[in-house]
């Protein structure tokens, strides 16, 4: 185990000097303590415990915290943006469900008329059209 950058003792964290949102890649080591202070924190908070505490923070400002950004929309600067192309697809896919027709129904029938998914390399799942009638138009 490295020693910390700063105290010597042994590091348990990789702290990138610039952050990664901002394009750092460079860490340096750091023990529990210096890493909290690192980021502000009083006390020992090891990295789970500060990756619990940002997300949190980004939840609270309205900001995405990651994962696949939704079906319609788009991610810029940790804000999510309904995507013009995709506005249509929304649109065509609440309407079969506001007419009673199945998840699975509706997947299929995307697929059918050539519809592209946001990877556009799979076919279209039942999974997906629930998610997307669950956050409704935007």
């Amino acid at each position: 185990m490295k020693p910390c950058f700063e105290c010597g003792k042994p590091a348990k964290n990789r702290h990138h000097v610039v952050p990664r949102i901002l394009g750092g890649k460079k860490t340096v080591p750091l023990c529990d303590t210096c890493h909290s202070l690192a980021h502000g924190r009083t006390g020992s908070w090891n990295t789970s415990e500060l990756t619990k505490a940002a997300l949190e923070q980004k939840r609270e400002e309205g900001r995405f915290t990651g994962g696949r950004v939704p079906f319609g929309y788009m991610c810029q600067d940790g804000q999510l943006y309904p995507c013009e192309p995709d506005i249509g697809v929304r649109q065509l896919i609440m309407l079969w469900r506001s007419t009673g027709s199945a998840f699975q129904k509706i997947a299929k029938a995307l697929d059918v008329i050539g519809v592209p998914t946001k990877t556009q390399q799979s076919r279209w799942k039942e999974a997906t059209i629930r998610k997307i009638c669950a956050r409704g138009l935007f």
